[in-house]
């Protein structure tokens, strides 16, 4: 009877075990941005991850009503956010771009979600954007201009909100999610491309005004991981601020650092 007990609760512990290594709470460190647009005015647009990566929107750039509170609306023209350069915005392994996005009729070109791609394009650290005539999806990133990424997958419906992921592994593959359902993968994308220091842009690449993404933009957040389809299914689902247990902003204007936890491939 006791050798029984005893193994009875050697299983229990051992069952434990496995499910705290499968809910193995998300690096918070590589959360390099969570920008949830929630000034509702003003250019400063803050940054509610731990690293402080705020940035400055474009007069032209307007709060609207959002999936979640407020997001930010963008003409295609001249409109865009710029997050100053930071060691913290160079991801240099796995990564993952997840935003809503609504993508308006008048979108014709690349409408870019966020990027990091200097003038020449010939380092792009990560990016996701529309394809060249506004109707699918492409992320990609580059090294010495030589471009790797998924082009044209699925199909964009303007004027209608879609959770948009992209997912790199840091070793070679490369994949695209709406909604939270896989809609593209590519294999052979081969190492992560290199840092820069060109600032991160959301809503466009400002050194090619047709790379201006023409819509809104809610809860954009970059992460130095991959995380999987169950935490792009949470945070579409509930939020990012609700996912995450975090505030965007405190009535002090101070970015709070309450956080909860998501789970990650391991």
């Amino acid at each position: 009877m006791k050798r029984l007990v005893l193994l009875s609760v050697s299983f229990f512990i051992l069952g434990l075990m496995f499910v705290t290594i499968s809910n193995a709470a998300i690096d918070l460190n590589k959360a390099a941005g969570i920008w949830l647009f929630e000034e509702k005015d003003g250019a400063a647009i803050v940054d509610s991850s731990k690293n402080g990566n705020s940035g400055k929107a474009e007069a032209t750039v307007k709060h609207v009503a959002g999936k979640f509170g407020s997001a930010i609306s963008l003409n295609g023209a001249d409109a865009w956010v710029t997050v100053p350069d930071k060691a913290s915005l160079d991801l240099q392994g796995a990564w993952t771009i997840t935003s809503w996005i609504n993508v308006n009729a008048t979108e014709k070109n690349w409408g870019h979600i966020i990027g990091k791609r200097d003038p020449a394009a010939a380092v792009v650290n990560y990016a996701f954007r529309t394809d060249n005539v506004g109707t699918g999806w492409d992320a990609y990133f580059a090294t010495g201009g030589a471009w790797k990424g998924i082009w044209n997958q699925k199909s964009v419906k303007p004027a209608q909100w879609f959770y948009m992921t992209a997912t790199y592994d840091g070793k070679d593959v490369l994949s695209i999610y709406e909604n939270g359902v896989q809609i593209g993968t590519l294999v052979g994308m081969g190492v992560p491309a290199p840092a820069n220091t060109v600032d991160v842009i959301i809503g466009g690449w400002k050194d090619n005004k047709t790379e201006l993404l023409d819509g809104m933009l809610d809860e954009v957040v970059l992460i130095g991981d991959m995380i999987t389809t169950d935490d792009m299914k949470n945070l579409m689902n509930n939020g990012v601020a609700k996912a995450f247990g975090i505030t965007a902003v405190d009535k002090a204007g101070k970015v709070a650092t309450e956080w909860g936890s998501i789970k990650t491939t391991r």
